[in-house]
């Protein structure tokens, strides 16, 4: 038990020592507590270019989908899953979206790198959550760690790389 407990110790040290400044997601945080540029996932831009998806594109998503009223919801750093919310020809009602949520800063950001389409399709996928062209704004009471939002439904902007 020991051994493991040591191990997993030194681990930890060496991923902090090779990203100081990272997220537990190993993407490099800027001083106001978002995350900083990033590629796409491999292949999503052609993934999306398939569906007929392009970069600006709008659609209406559930934030978290295990928190299905409409109205204020509670977000947590770390992988989140949302879903469509209207049935798009190119994007279905129901398509989940797995992403990474960072709420540090007063702006949540949202950054999704694969879709499940309802007929069981996975594929890489590029995009953010956004209100009105932004972030998600966040309660300034929010406790560290987690972000209070408004309201579980947000835009989801399609984009060719996360700023």
């Amino acid at each position: 038990m020991l051994l493991k407990k040591s191990s997993l110790l030194l681990a930890l040290a060496f991923l902090v020592s090779v990203c100081p400044g990272c997220s537990s997601s190993g993407v490099r945080l800027r001083p106001d507590g978002t995350p900083e540029r990033q590629f796409c996932p491999d292949g999503a831009l052609e993934a999306m270019k398939d569906l007929g998806i392009t970069q600006g594109d709008l659609f209406s998503i559930l934030i978290d989908r295990r928190q299905r009223d409409r109205g204020a919801v509670v977000i947590a750093d770390g992988a989140i899953e949302s879903t469509t919310t209207e049935d798009y020809t190119r994007l279905p009602y129901g398509t989940r979206l797995y992403g990474q949520a960072w709420t540090a800063a007063p702006v949540t950001v949202i950054r999704y790198h694969e879709a499940l389409l309802p007929d069981g399709t996975r594929l890489p996928f590029c995009a953010v959550a956004e209100e009105e062209g932004h972030g998600l704004v966040k309660h300034a009471n929010s406790p560290r760690g987690v972000a209070i939002l408004d309201d579980n439904r947000a835009g989801l902007r399609i984009v060719g790389a996360y700023n």
